[in-house]
C-alpha cells in the first residue's frame, strides 16, 4: 500500500493569488478590494487556506465561482470585508431621520394601525447602525414606538458580524455614543464591561445574510427608510448603478435612502 503524499501548506500569497481573491470578491459581491493585500488579511487568509487544505488556489477559487458556494469561503469574507462601524456614526443622518424624514413618512399623528415603519440597514456589520436606527425612531415616536408595527432588517455578507449583532451584546466603550437614558433603560449588564440590549429592543431587528450584488432583491414589502452608506464606496462603478437601482426599487413611494456621497 502506497503512502499518501503529505499536503504542502501554502507559505505565502503571491500577487497573482491576491489578484484571484480580488476577482472573486468583485464577481460575487461587486466589491473592490484594496490594490495590495493588508498584512493582517494576508496572515489570516493563509491560515484559512492551510486549515482547509487548499494547495491550488486558482482551482479552488474557480470552483467557488462556478458553484457560487459562498458558505465555503465565508471566513474569507469575514477577513476581507470592512466592518468599521459605531453607534450613531455620522449623527447628522440620524437627526435627519428623526426630525425630518419620519415626520414626513409616518407622522406621529397617524392612527397607530396605519403607522408602519420598515427600515433596512443594508450593510449592518455588527449591528450598531441597526440599533441606532431604532433609537432614532424612538426619539421621534417616544415609548409608543415599541408597540408600533416597526422594525429594522439588518443585512451583511459577514456571518461573524451578523452573529455579533444578533447577540445584542457590546463592550461598554462602544456604547458611549448612545444617550444615557437609552443605556439605563434598554440595556442590562452581562459582565464587568459588557452590556446587552433588552429583548424588547433586540426583537425589533431581524439579522440576515444578504448579498447586495444580487441581481434582484427578494423583499416582499418595500422599505420606508434605507441606510446604505459607506459600503457603496467599495463597489465597482458598474455595480453601484445596479445597486442604487435595486435600492430605489425597494423603497416605498416617498421613502428615504441615505447613502455615501460619490464623486
Amino acid at each position: 500500500m502506497g503512502l499518501e503524499r503529505p499536503i504542502t501548506p501554502m507559505q505565502d500569497l503571491s500577487a497573482q493569488d491576491y489578484k484571484l481573491i480580488k476577482a472573486l470578491f468583485l464577481n460575487l459581491f461587486g466589491l473592490v478590494l484594496p490594490k495590495t493585500i493588508p498584512p493582517v488579511a494576508k496572515t489570516r487568509s493563509l491560515q484559512f487556506f492551510n486549515e482547509h487544505g487548499v494547495t491550488d488556489l486558482a482551482r479552488t477559487i474557480s470552483l467557488w465561482q462556478e458553484t457560487k458556494a459562498t458558505s465555503a469561503f465565508q471566513p474569507l469574507t469575514d477577513i476581507f470585508t470592512v466592518n468599521h462601524t459605531s453607534f450613531f456614526r455620522e449623527n447628522a443622518h440620524f437627526n435627519y431621520l428623526s426630525q425630518t424624514a419620519l415626520p414626513a413618512i409616518a407622522p406621529v399623528q397617524l392612527p397607530r394601525p396605519d403607522r408602519q415603519l420598515r427600515m433596512w440597514s443594508a450593510a449592518a456589520a455588527s449591528g450598531e447602525e441597526a440599533f441606532s436606527l431604532l433609537f432614532a425612531a424612538h426619539q421621534y415616536y417616544g415609548d409608543p414606538f415599541w408597540e408600533m408595527e416597526a422594525g429594522v432588517l439588518a443585512t451583511d455578507i459577514s456571518s461573524e458580524m451578523l452573529r455579533k449583532g444578533y447577540s445584542g451584546q457590546f463592550q461598554n466603550e462602544r456604547l458611549q455614543k448612545i444617550a444615557p437614558q437609552i443605556f439605563q433603560s434598554y440595556t442590562h449588564k452581562q459582565s464587568e464591561d459588557r452590556f446587552q440590549f433588552i429583548e424588547k429592543v433586540r426583537e425589533k431587528i431581524l439579522f440576515r445574510w444578504f448579498n447586495l450584488a444580487s441581481a434582484k432583491f427578494p423583499f416582499k414589502q418595500r422599505f420606508h427608510i434605507i441606510f446604505c452608506r459607506n459600503v457603496i464606496l467599495y463597489f465597482s462603478e458598474a455595480r453601484r448603478i445596479t445597486l442604487l437601482e435595486n435600492i430605489f426599487n425597494a423603497l416605498e413611494p416617498g421613502g428615504v435612502c441615505l447613502s455615501a456621497c460619490l464623486k
